[in-house]
């Protein structure tokens, strides 16, 4: 089903990225279990993780992640009823995704950090392979400001089906590749506050269409058909973001979390997030994460 979408980074040297002005290096194993749904059965997505950080010297980190999703659910889609016409309905799915990240932070003599990072994705109709490279500049000795530059190429697989999926199904391969690119600044503002800014640029190119994706081609004629969208080859983006809310969104959402140390070596976190949107679709959603780290 493809659960994986194309990321400006690795997802961990991101989450390095975003804490290191922050956090001081520390070897921990964690795990933590995430349990998404959404109403009306839409998406329900269940999703253990297990995350491991080394410090090897003062100069070396590795960081090794895994995650194994297990989504079901159903997508809206276009569907043929016994009489041959055409409604809007739901498609019903399931799929699993295994994936990996590993990432090894080298700290220099002016503490700047360079991180190197490998993920790896697979589902029954997706693979992909995206290599990472980031760089962390300090400005100043009281480190406070950090400069980041970092680059990603996503090499991704995709299982195509003629028809519908399943053992007698014409199938075949097609690829795609996702470069993207980062700029980041990061300032401390207190030991309890910071600011970050980020511009990306990602561009696509290669087989981009949702193979999930049904659409009804001719509908007002008498050789409306069922066909698989279609989509251009290439594409590009760029984004800027900071922790500023820019625009409001006619939506609520409240999140709650927990965290409980049990001594120094040990401690537990449990979260809770709700979502509800108020548009024509009036979607809502919840979100239940709980986790032990363990430090040492």
């Amino acid at each position: 089903m493809q659960l994986k979408k194309p990321l400006s980074l690795s997802s961990v040297t991101a989450l390095l990225l975003c804490t290191s002005t922050l956090l001081r290096p520390e070897n921990y194993v964690s795990v933590e279990y995430l349990q998404y749904d959404e109403s009306d059965n839409r998406i329900s997505v269940s999703a253990p993780t297990v995350e491991l950080s080394y410090d090897i010297n003062t100069d070396y980190n590795i960081k090794v992640g895994g995650v194994f999703d297990a989504i079901s659910g159903a997508t809206p889609s276009f569907l043929k009823n016994s009489n041959g016409n055409f409604y809007k309905g739901l498609q019903e799915f399931d799929d699993e995704r295994t994936a990996g990240s590993i990432v090894l932070t080298s700290r220099f003599e002016n503490r700047d950090e360079l991180y190197i990072g490998l993920d790896y994705s697979t589902e029954s109709d997706y693979e992909a392979i995206t290599p990472s490279m980031e760089y962390m500049h300090y400005t100043d000795s009281s480190h406070n400001t950090a400069i980041n530059f970092g680059a990603s190429v996503g090499l991704n697989e995709i299982l195509v089906y003629d028809g519908e999926a399943g053992a007698s199904a014409n199938s075949y391969t097609e690829n795609s590749t996702s470069y993207n690119a980062q700029v980041g600044l990061t300032q401390v503002l207190t030991k309890d506050s910071s600011l970050k800014l980020s511009a990306f640029m990602l561009a696509d190119d290669g087989y981009l269409t949702n193979p999930h994706g049904i659409i009804v081609r001719n509908y007002n004629s008498n050789n409306a058909q069922l066909n698989k969208e279609n989509k251009p080859d290439t594409r590009s983006a760029y984004v800027f973001t900071s922790d500023e809310r820019l625009s409001t969104f006619d939506a609520f959402t409240y999140k709650a979390s927990l965290n409980y140390k049990q001594s120094d070596t040990l401690s537990y976190n449990i979260g809770m997030q709700l979502y509800e949107q108020n548009t024509i679709s009036n979607m809502s959603a919840t979100a239940l994460t709980v986790g032990v780290k363990y430090t040492f």
